[in-house]
C-alpha cells in the first residue's frame, strides 16, 4: 500500500519548522542579544511551541487558536527588540502562514498586518536608523509576510475544494452504484407488466375459446381442442410464474455499493468489514444503511482529523448491526448536528436506533441497529 501523502497542514508546519531552524542557527552562531540572552532564547523556544500547536491536527482544536498566535507575536517582537535587528520578521512569515491557516479570511489578515506594525516602534527605536528607514523596513516585511499569506490562504482553499470535491465523489460513487441497482428492478417490473398485460391477457381469452371449442366440437377434433386448452393452460401459469419472479426483482447489493462509496478516499484509511454476500432486497432499509455509512464517512474527513475509520457491517437473525469508530482527536461536548438528527431519523422510522459516543483524544464511536423483515437476502445450499 503506497505510504499516505502530507496533509496541507503537516506540510506547512515542515517547511515553517525548517525556516524556524534555519533562524535559531543565525541566532546561535552571530551570538545576538548581549545582555537578554535568557529572554531570547525563551522567546525563541515559546515561538516554536505555539507554531507547532497550531498547526498540529490533533490539538489544534483544543487549544485556542488566540492566545497561541498572540504568544508567538509577542515572542517575534521581543526576539526583535533584544537582538536589534529585523531577523525576526523571518519569523513573522511564518507566523503569517500558520495564521492564514488557522483563522478565517479577514481575523487573519488583520492579524498578519497587525503583527508588522507592531514591528514600527521597535525598529523606529534603534538609533542607527531613522523613522523613514524603519517605515520602509516594515512595508518591506508586511510585503513579504502579505506574499506568505496570500500564498498559504490559497493553499488552505484549494485544500477546502478537494475535501468537498472528495465527498461530492463519494456521494457520486454511492448514487451510481444504488442506480445500476434501481435501474435494473425498473427494468425487470416494466417487462412484467408487459408479461401480465399483453401476453397474459391475450393467453387468458385464448384458453376461454378454447373451452367454448370444446364443447362444440366432437371426435378427433374435440381432443386437438382439449390438447391445445391444457397447454394454453400450462402457458399461461408459466408466463404468471415468470412474472411472479420479475416482480420479486434483484436484491440490492449493498457490498458493491459501499465498496464504490470508500473507493479513492486518500484520507481517512477506511478498514470496511461486510459479510459475504451483502445483499437486501428492501430499498428504503438499504438506503438508510447506504446514508447512514455516507453521514458516517462524511463526518470522519469534515471533524475528526483521524487517518483511520473501521466500519462493520454484522448479519444477525433480528437486523444488520453496524459499527464504526476512527482515531480522530474526539471531542468532550458531543452535540448532535444535522446529520446525527438526520441518521437517527431514518433508523427510527424502521424502528432501529443509534449510539454516538466521543472522548476527548479517543476517537469517535458509532453503533446503529437496523431491524429487519426476512428482508436480508442469504442463498441456501445449492441456490444460485
Amino acid at each position: 500500500m503506497s505510504p499516505q501523502p502530507l496533509s496541507h497542514a503537516r506540510l506547512l508546519l515542515h517547511a515553517g519548522l525548517f525556516t524556524y531552524g534555519c533562524v535559531g542557527l543565525l541566532l546561535l552562531l552571530l551570538g545576538l542579544g548581549e545582555g537578554g540572552r535568557v529572554m531570547l532564547w525563551i522567546s525563541y523556544f515559546a515561538f516554536g511551541i505555539s507554531y507547532y500547536l497550531l498547526l498540529s491536527e490533533r490539538v489544534q482544536k483544543s487549544i485556542g487558536a488566540s492566545f497561541l498566535i498572540l504568544l508567538m507575536s509577542l515572542a517575534a517582537l521581543t526576539i526583535t527588540y533584544v537582538t536589534k535587528t529585523g531577523l525576526a520578521a523571518s519569523l513573522l512569515m511564518v507566523s503569517a502562514a500558520a495564521v492564514a491557516y488557522a483563522l478565517p479570511l479577514l481575523p487573519a489578515l488583520l492579524c498578519m498586518i497587525g503583527q508588522n506594525i507592531a514591528l514600527l516602534p521597535i525598529l523606529a527605536s534603534q538609533p542607527r536608523l531613522s523613522l523613514l528607514e524603519a517605515v520602509l523596513m516594515v512595508a518591506m516585511y508586511l510585503g513579504c509576510s502579505s506574499f506568505v499569506f496570500m500564498t498559504a490562504w490559497i493553499g488552505k482553499r484549494q485544500l477546502h475544494a478537494r475535501e468537498q470535491l472528495r465527498m461530492v465523489n463519494m456521494e457520486l460513487r454511492a448514487a451510481q452504484a444504488m442506480l445500476s441497482d434501481t435501474e435494473r428492478t425498473a427494468e425487470r417490473l416494466r417487462i412484467s407488466r408487459e408479461l401480465h398485460d399483453l401476453v397474459g391477457h391475450h393467453l387468458t381469452a385464448l384458453a376461454l375459446n378454447l373451452e367454448v371449442a370444446s364443447h362444440l366440437t366432437e371426435g378427433k377434433a374435440r381432443g386437438h381442442v382439449q390438447q391445445a386448452q391444457s397447454i394454453s393452460k400450462l402457458l399461461l401459469s408459466d408466463v404468471r410464474e415468470v412474472v411472479s419472479t420479475l416482480r420479486e426483482g434483484d436484491p440490492m447489493h449493498l457490498d458493491r455499493t459501499l465498496r464504490a462509496m470508500v473507493e479513492g478516499v486518500p484520507r481517512p484509511q477506511i478498514h470496511l468489514s461486510l459479510p459475504e454476500p451483502f445483499t437486501l432486497s428492501d430499498a428504503p432499509r438499504a438506503h438508510a444503511l447506504l446514508r447512514l455509512a455516507q453521514e458516517v464517512l462524511t463526518n470522519t474527513i469534515k471533524h475528526s482529523g483521524a487517518k483511520n475509520l473501521w466500519l462493520r457491517f454484522e448479519m444477525r437473525d433480528a437486523g444488520i448491526e453496524v459499527s464504526a469508530y476512527d482515531d480522530g482527536h474526539g471531542t468532550d461536548s458531543l452535540r448532535d448536528g444535522n446529520g446525527l438528527s438526520g441518521m437517527r431519523e431514518r433508523l427510527s422510522a424502521f424502528g432501529g436506533t443509534l449510539i454516538c459516543e466521543s472522548k476527548l483524544g479517543c476517537g469517535f464511536n458509532v453503533a446503529a441497529f437496523l431491524p429487519l423483515r426476512a428482508s436480508l437476502e442469504r442463498p441456501s445450499n445449492g441456490e444460485l
